[in-house]
Order: structure tokens, then C-alpha cells, then sequence
């Protein structure tokens, strides 16, 4: 009987939602496509904003330079987001994350973004350092979420084949890299 009268969650945030202005939605969104923590200093020209909605408890700090919206909220947050309005915050964040070297969580938010050849590229680039900071299982599973037909170009079809064989060749299946190499087409 409690719970009955006791308002959802959904129901509290929504009407929380209603009572921020415009600019604390926003910076909401953006943080929201954040999987993990996003560096606090690509928004330290809103340090009142982001300081407001950690004293309403909707951010959080995490100590080693980072804030994301509390966890229990973010997917509340996330799905208050336009359909329209997601890649291109997906793609701000691929910026955030590619200029920190962050290259694995920059291709992840490029995909989000409906930019499948950036993020193709960014791992290709950057894999030997991402594979020595043992990111390459993450890699593997991010670029076999790229269909080739998502791709515009025979190269980046190519580069995403050579990435997937290397990375599979690396976890022991080798098999399944020689089946991806297979289907590499040279351009003539």
C-alpha cells in the first residue's frame, strides 16, 4: 500500500524536469550520452550550471576530473533527449573523447552519431595504442557492430575487414580472421 502512494521515480524526475531551465536541460543531455564519466573541463565555462544541478543532486563529481549525471537518472535523462538532437550530441562527445585520446569510447559515440567510417578510422589510426591499454576486446565488439553497407567507401570497408581479422587474430580465432579477410575487395 505504500508503494502505491509513493510517486514513481519517472513521475518525480518529470516533474523535476519541468522546473530546470533550458540551459541545465541541455547540459543534461549532452552528459547523458556519456557512458562513462566525461572530462569536467569541456564545461568549465558552465561551472554555475553544473554546480546548480549538483546541488539539486542530478550531478555528480567523481574526483579525478570527471561528472556525469547521477546513475539512477541517466537513462530518465538519456530518453529526454530528441531523436534528432542524439547524434549530433554523440558526435560532441566523440570530439570530447577524441581530443583526450580516448579513442575506443570516441569511435563508440561516432557509431551513436551515424558516423560508422569515423569510428572505423579512429580505432584503425590508434589501435596499437589502444591494444597496448588493452582496449581491443571493446574494439572488437564496437566494430562488429558496423555493417560493411554502412560504410560509403571501398577503403573504409577495407580498413573495418583488416581491424576486425587483426583484433580476432589477437583473441586466438583465427578462423574467423581469415573469414573477414576473405572478404576484403582491393579496389582496381
Amino acid at each position: 500500500q505504500t508503494l502505491v502512494k509513493t510517486p514513481s521515480l519517472e513521475g518525480l524526475f518529470s516533474r523535476l524536469w519541468r522546473r530546470l531551465d533550458e540551459d541545465e536541460r541541455q547540459v543534461l543531455r549532452q552528459l547523458a550520452v556519456f557512458r562513462n564519466p566525461a572530462p569536467y573541463d569541456a564545461w568549465q565555462n558552465q561551472f554555475r550550471i553544473l554546480d546548480q544541478l549538483r546541488q539539486r543532486e542530478l550531478l555528480q563529481f567523481d574526483g579525478y576530473g570527471g561528472v556525469q549525471v547521477v546513475s539512477h537518472l541517466q537513462r530518465l535523462t538519456y530518453e529526454r533527449i530528441p531523436a534528432e538532437q542524439r547524434p549530433l550530441l554523440h558526435l560532441q562527445a566523440a570530439d570530447i573523447r577524441e581530443a583526450r585520446s580516448e579513442y575506443v569510447a570516441a569511435s563508440y559515440h561516432a557509431v551513436e552519431g551515424r558516423q560508422a567510417a569515423r569510428a572505423v578510422w579512429l580505432w584503425f589510426v590508434h589501435r596499437n595504442q589502444e591494444i597496448e591499454h588493452g582496449r581491443g576486446a571493446m574494439a572488437l565488439s564496437l566494430l562488429n557492430q558496423i555493417s560493411p553497407d554502412d560504410l560509403p567507401d571501398v577503403r573504409d570497408r577495407i580498413a573495418l575487414r583488416t581491424a576486425r581479422a587483426e583484433l580476432l587474430q589477437s583473441a586466438g580465432k583465427p578462423e574467423e580472421a581469415e573469414h573477414e579477410l576473405n572478404y576484403i575487395v582491393t579496389p582496381a
